[in-house]
């Protein structure tokens, strides 16, 4: 099992709390601003997971959504778990190059003037 620095917790439990908002309808920064009864600056930090959630704000959120903290800490590990994970080939990830000064498929060929 891999080390989770408190930077990837917070950016996990970030993508965590908004994922489980989004699922229940909730799709905004103004949203965790009224559950967690904060300034909407300060709920737009904890969203992007720039500074972490306090132990009160969790629970805020998870009785909000009606779920239990250790839910989303569950969810926030499994978050970590995937972003560690390089199974997928690096191909899949990119798109292949462009030249973009190549003509369509469709050009006619330039003439030599």
């Amino acid at each position: 099992m891999t080390a989770i620095t408190d930077t990837d917790y917070q950016k996990s439990m970030a993508d965590a709390v908004r994922g489980e908002l989004v699922s229940g309808g909730c799709s905004t920064i103004t949203h965790l601003s009224k559950i967690l009864g904060k300034s909407r600056p300060t709920a737009a930090s904890r969203w992007h997971g720039i500074t972490g959630y306090q132990a009160s704000e969790l629970e805020d959120v998870a009785r909000f959504l009606g779920v239990t903290v250790y839910d989303l800490n569950d969810s926030a590990r499994v978050r970590v778990e995937r972003r560690g994970r390089d199974d997928i080939p690096t191909g899949a990830r990119t798109a292949p190059p462009v030249d973009a000064w190549a003509q369509p498929s469709r050009a006619k060929a330039r003439r030599a003037s």
